[in-house]
């Protein structure tokens, strides 16, 4: 009886074991299945991309040269630039340093007088069938937008008669007015009547 029961346990462990060999070899035919198709698709799909990949490398190799030829050049060019605009500052400075302290005290009045008044200051247009002074401003604003203008003159002209004539014209040559109210007059004449300094310039000069 004992051995039939030994028998019946030997069978049923057997029979246990086939089943999980039957279920392992089913799970790795699944998962072979699964890598087949996994491989065919990457064999179908891996041509195009190949191709695609190059394509874009031959279009871009030919492009590279002409994309690092222009970005040198546009680097050479900025650097350049830059170099000048370095030039230009230190020209300007050593301009500034060398410019007459007479004629820098002069334009300095120039603009402060002007600047302390209730005036209005513009040009006449080119062409105008008017007499209204085109886009005036207050005189404040007028001088502390040409001090600029005011180093240039000092460093372009030699006398305080060249820096007034400067002085008293925009960039185009147009005479520059003051108006008070409804009365206008020309700068250099206003100038030559009450700035102290242009007074006493035109007494020197015998004008």
């Amino acid at each position: 009886m004992f051995k039939w029961a030994c028998l019946l346990v030997a069978t049923a462990f057997l029979g246990f074991v086939a089943w999980v060999l039957n279920d392992v070899r089913l799970e790795v035919r699944r998962t072979s299945n699964n890598l087949n198709a996994t491989s065919e698709s990457i064999n179908e799909n891996l041509p195009p991309i190949l191709e695609k990949t190059r394509k874009a490398t031959d279009a871009l190799g030919d492009d590279i040269p002409q994309i690092v030829t222009r970005t040198r050049d546009v680097s050479e060019t900025v650097g350049e630039l830059a170099a000048d605009l370095r030039k230009m500052k230190t020209a300007m400075a050593r301009l500034k340093t060398e410019r007459d302290p007479d004629l820098t005290d002069y334009a300095d009045s120039i603009l402060d007088f002007v600047g302390q008044t209730d005036a209005l200051v513009g040009a006449k247009p080119l062409v105008s069938l008017g007499s209204a002074l085109q886009n005036p401003v207050p005189a404040k604003a007028w001088a502390a937008s040409a001090r600029n203008e005011a180093v240039l003159a000092t460093i372009i002209n030699k006398s305080k008669l060249g820096v007034l004539t400067s002085m008293t014209s925009n960039a185009v040559g147009q005479p520059w007015y003051v108006q008070f109210g409804n009365r206008r007059e020309l700068m250099l004449d206003w100038l030559k009547a009450q700035h102290p300094e242009t007074k006493a310039l035109f007494a020197k000069e015998g004008t």
